[in-house]
């Protein structure tokens, strides 16, 4: 078995969505690059890590700082990750999934909907 690698890359929250997307690129090169079974899987799972925005009630709740989510994962880095694993593999079925432990009226699906809309709204 390989030993586990981990790669970090910085950005300040003030970064552009495209010097996100850079900071990600760099980041995934210097682990090694996508693993091979992401560029042969027929269908790739992401889990993008929006928890601390199902815990809150409204999206208004979810915390911020300059625009940038730091309760949870940014979109912007979702965005960079989905579009490197469909550009290793254009064929590949992406399913996203996350834990949700919302309050009884917040769903899934309102967290991803928030999450999206609130994130390129800091375009």
């Amino acid at each position: 078995m390989a030993k586990p690698v981990v790669a970090l890359t910085r950005c300040v929250y003030s970064s552009s969505d495209r010097e996100v997307d850079e900071a990600v690129r760099s980041t995934i090169a210097l682990a090694g690059g996508l693993p091979d079974r992401v560029v042969k899987a027929r269908k790739i799972l992401i889990k993008p890590n929006y928890v601390g925005a199902s815990s809150k009630s409204s999206d208004a709740e979810i915390k911020r700082h300059g625009g940038r989510f730091v309760s949870c994962a940014e979109p912007a880095v979702t965005r960079a990750v989905v579009a490197l694993v469909r550009e290793a593999n254009p064929t590949a079925e992406i399913v996203f999934a996350e834990g949700v432990d919302a309050p009884p009226h917040r769903t899934a699906e309102d967290v991803f909907r928030a999450m999206d809309e609130i994130g390129r709204a800091h375009v």
